[in-house]
C-alpha cells in the first residue's frame, strides 16, 4: 500500500498553513473554558458584518454566494464531489481555530493568550481576512461582558515541527505579509517514511464526535476511525486542493479492519453546549476525549494519522473539536502535545 504514495494518487496534493495569533486584552475577559466555540463564533459575527454586502440571515438564496469570501469559507454549500461516501449537509470548511486547552478563563488586561488557525489549500488564499476579522472582533468584544481586545501579531507555525516562523502580521507596522510556509502531505510522509511501529495511541485532547449509522458513538475501532479520518482528508483535497485522490479507499479499509485491532481503550464522553445565535439556542456539542491504543501493521497508515492530527477528525473542527495527537510504540513523530497552542513564557 505504501508503494502508492506519491504525484500519482493525488495524495500530495492536500497542503494547509498554519498561524498562531497573539491578542492581549484592553480590559477583563471572561472565557469559557473551552474557548473553541467563542473564538470561532466571534470570528463568524465579525467576519460577516465586514464582507457582507446584502445582510442577508441566510447565504443559501444570495446571488452574490459564489464570490463573496464569507459565504466560501463560513458557509461552505453542499458539494456532490466524487470519492469516499459522504453525508454531510455540508462541505467542511477549510479552516480549524485551536483554542488554548487550558481551562483558564479570566484573562486581565495586558496578558497575552494564543491560538492556532490552519488553513486548507486555497482557503489560506483568504488569511488577510481572517486577521481583519479578528481585529474587528477585538473592537466588537468577546466572551461574558464582551471584553475588547487587540491583536498584538500573527506568526506563521512554520514546518512539520510547529515551531514559531515569520511574522505576518503586528500591530505596530499594521503590515500583513502573505508569504507563508506550506506544509503539504509529502512533508508528512517523508516525517514517518522511516517508521514502522507496531502499536499507536491516540490522545483525543478536545470532544470528539463522530457519528455510526446516524448516531455518536463513543468508541471506536480503527476501521470506523480511518474510514472518518479518510473522509474528511480526501474530502478537503479535492475541494480545496484540486485533486482527487486516487486511493483504493476499499483496500485500505479492510487493511485496517483485519490488520489492526484495539489494544486498550480509555475514553470518555465529556458533554458541553454552545450557544448558536444563528438558531437562537443552545446545541449539545458532547465527544469522546481520552486515549485508544490500536496496535497492528500500523506503517501505511501513519501519514493519514499525522496529517490528521493537525485538520482534526469528526464535526466541528472549525470550533477546534476533534483534536489528537500520535504516540507510537518504540519512538514519537513530533507532535502539538503541550505548549503548541499557549503562548511562550515571557
Amino acid at each position: 500500500m505504501a508503494k502508492s504514495f506519491g504525484v500519482h494518487s493525488g495524495l500530495n496534493s492536500l497542503n494547509f498553513a498554519q498561524f498562531q495569533f497573539t491578542i492581549s486584552p484592553i480590559e477583563r475577559l471572561r472565557l469559557p473554558a473551552f474557548k473553541g466555540s467563542t473564538l470561532r463564533g466571534g470570528f463568524g459575527t465579525a467576519f460577516k458584518q465586514m464582507v457582507c454586502l446584502l445582510r442577508k440571515e441566510s447565504c443559501v438564496n444570495c446571488i452574490l454566494k459564489e464570490k463573496c469570501a464569507y459565504c466560501q469559507i463560513f458557509e461552505s454549500p453542499r458539494c456532490d464531489a466524487a470519492g469516499i461516501e459522504r453525508k454531510a449537509s455540508h462541505d467542511p470548511h477549510p479552516f480549524v481555530i485551536e483554542a488554548p486547552l487550558e481551562a483558564r478563563q479570566r484573562y486581565l488586561p495586558g496578558e497575552r493568550v494564543c491560538f492556532n488557525l490552519i488553513l486548507v489549500g486555497k482557503g489560506a488564499d483568504y488569511f488577510p481576512y481572517f486577521i481583519l476579522a479578528f481585529e474587528e472582533l477585538g473592537r466588537i468584544g468577546i466572551g461574558l461582558g464582551k471584553g475588547n481586545f487587540q491583536l498584538m501579531k500573527v506568526e506563521n507555525l512554520s514546518d512539520v515541527t510547529g515551531a514559531q516562523g515569520e511574522v505576518m502580521y503586528d500591530n505596530e507596522s499594521q503590515t500583513v505579509r502573505t508569504k507563508y510556509r506550506v506544509t503539504s502531505f509529502s512533508d508528512v510522509l517523508e516525517q514517518s517514511r522511516h517508521l514502522n511501529p507496531y502499536a499507536v495511541t491516540l490522545h483525543f485532547l478536545t470532544p470528539t464526535r463522530i457519528k455510526q449509522r446516524g448516531d455518536l458513538i463513543a468508541e471506536m475501532d480503527f476501521e470506523t476511525f480511518m474510514r472518518n479520518l479518510l473522509r474528511r482528508l480526501s474530502w478537503l483535497s479535492e475541494l480545496y486542493c484540486g485533486q482527487k485522490w486516487d486511493l483504493d479507499y476499499a483496500a485500505l479499509l479492510e487493511q485496517a479492519r483485519n490488520g489492526v485491532h484495539t489494544k486498550n481503550a480509555e475514553l470518555r464522553w465529556y458533554d458541553w453546549e454552545r450557544y448558536s445565535s444563528r438558531q437562537n439556542k443552545k446545541l449539545k456539542m458532547g465527544g469522546f476525549v481520552g486515549n485508544i491504543t490500536y496496535e497492528g501493521e500500523m506503517r501505511d497508515f501513519l501519514p493519514f494519522v499525522k496529517m490528521g492530527e493537525y485538520l482534526h477528525i469528526g464535526q466541528g473542527t472549525t470550533f477546534g473539536l476533534g483534536k489528537y495527537i500520535m504516540e507510537i510504540s518504540g519512538s514519537q513523530l513530533h507532535s502539538s502535545k503541550g505548549d503548541k497552542n499557549l503562548c511562550p513564557r515571557r
